[in-house]
């Protein structure tokens, strides 16, 4: 009975390091979903009238992926992000709160060409959190599965 209760000590290990790289899926679905929506309100503004508050809660306000959009209505009632943004750096805060800033303060084409400039920290941001993703997340789970084993071991 003793070794079966050591036995779940690696996978309780593996657990916790599976629960420390969330963050890291969290940040790649954030940025997937930004640029997803960086896209979006380009072409809304490009072809249509609507307002931002319109193009960011367009019919996807039960997507609870659809962080993004929460954080940028959030942003526009109160004037700033009130959401702690665990997940990210503080440079990719800075940019997000940069970004929302100058989201709909000039004209039609001013617009377009600012969010036209920002498509490259947009990408490079996205890559750099799926880059993490791939690598870091695995590595937690491995590594916490391994410390398990280390206690395993040591306590038989």
């Amino acid at each position: 009975m003793r070794i079966f209760i050591l036995a779940t000590i690696p996978l309780i290990c593996a657990f916790l390091g599976w629960l420390l790289s969330v963050k890291f899926a969290e940040a790649q679905t954030f940025w997937e979903n930004f640029a997803y929506k960086h896209e979006k309100i380009k072409a809304e503004i490009s072809f249509s009238q609507n307002s931002l508050s319109e193009i960011l809660s367009d019919g996807e306000k039960n997507d609870k992926k659809d962080c993004f959009s929460v954080i940028a209505i959030d942003y526009f009632k109160n004037g700033k992000i009130t959401y702690k943004l665990k997940f990210l750096s503080e440079e990719e805060r800075r940019f997000i709160e940069k970004y929302l800033q100058n989201l709909g303060t000039t004209d039609k084409d001013s617009q377009i060409n600012l969010l036209k400039s920002m498509e490259a920290e947009i990408k490079k941001y996205s890559t750099l959190s799926d880059d993490k993703c791939k690598k870091y997340r695995p590595l937690y789970i491995k590594l916490g599965f391994l410390a398990g084993l280390v206690i395993f071991i040591l306590v038989i």
